[in-house]
Order: structure tokens, then sequence, then C-alpha cells
């Protein structure tokens, strides 16, 4: 299966101050109002806004079947390191990560009654499930999320 990223680099913001930041919350507004089609993707939208200067805005949208908490992290920590190396011609750092194959093969071999044990207390009581936004309609929630951050 191939998967598609959507890149999009031509968006311009030349604005200052209260206009420029208002034309990027509208950008973010619309990018996080646009749905995800699981059937076609891309599942992974990036955007380089280039605002006045010499600064810029990096913006990765995803769907959020794409990526959990844990491997954001270790995304984030690879990007970092690398975005680092880049800007001050250092050495690219070397990542070494285990294959899912291998986190699969260990989750096998894991105590599955643990966890069981150790949460049975603690969900004691609850007789439903958690209602969740999209319990209440399609219109309810928006998909996706959105990741802001700088860099100088």
């Amino acid at each position: 299966m191939v998967a598609s990223v959507a890149l999009n680099t031509a968006v311009t913001i030349h604005l200052r101050d209260t206009a420029e930041k208002e034309a990027i919350e509208a950008f973010l507004k619309t990018d996080k109002q646009t749905p995800y089609d699981l059937s076609r993707g891309p599942l992974i939208r990036l955007h380089m806004l280039n605002l006045s200067g010499r600064r810029f805005l990096f913006l990765w949208s995803y769907h959020h079947i794409i990526l959990d908490g844990w491997c954001l992290s270790l995304i984030l920590t690879d990007f970092f390191a690398t975005y680092t190396a880049l800007s001050t011609e250092g050495p690219l750092p070397v990542i070494r990560r285990p294959l899912y194959k291998q986190y699969i093969a260990w989750l096998k071999q894991q105590d599955h009654n643990e966890p069981r044990e150790f949460w049975t207390p603690y969900l004691r009581g609850f007789s439903a499930p958690t209602p969740l936004p999209w319990d209440r309609g399609r219109t309810a929630w928006i998909s996706g999320s959105a990741l802001c951050g700088s860099m100088a």
C-alpha cells in the first residue's frame, strides 16, 4: 500500500503583527475543517507558510489513525534533532528504532492478566462507555489534529 502526503509550499503570508496572526488563524481554521478521506487520503498534510522576513511556520496536520502520542513524541524528537544538526551544519543523528514487528513480538510475550488486575479496581462502577464527540453525529466534531511550533 502506498501512502500519500499532501505538501503545500505555495502559501505565502507577508503580514505583520495582528494581521499576520489573523491570517495564520484563518489558515489553521481552514486546515482543521478540511476532512480526511480514509478511502483516498492523504491522511497527512504538510504546509510551509512563508511569513514576513525570513520566518516560516510549518504546519503538520494528520488524521489520528496515523499517529498516537508515543509515535508523535519519537517523530518530533528525531525531527528536531535532524533540524538542529542541519541548521548548525553538524553531523546528522543516527536514529535506530526497533521494528514494529519486534514491538508486536514483545507485546505478545507480555502478561495480559497483569494490566487487567491493575485496572479492574479503578474502573469498578463504570457501567457504560464514556460518550465521545462522534457519538452525537459527524457534524458535531472535526477530525484531525494540528501541531504548530516555532523554529529559530
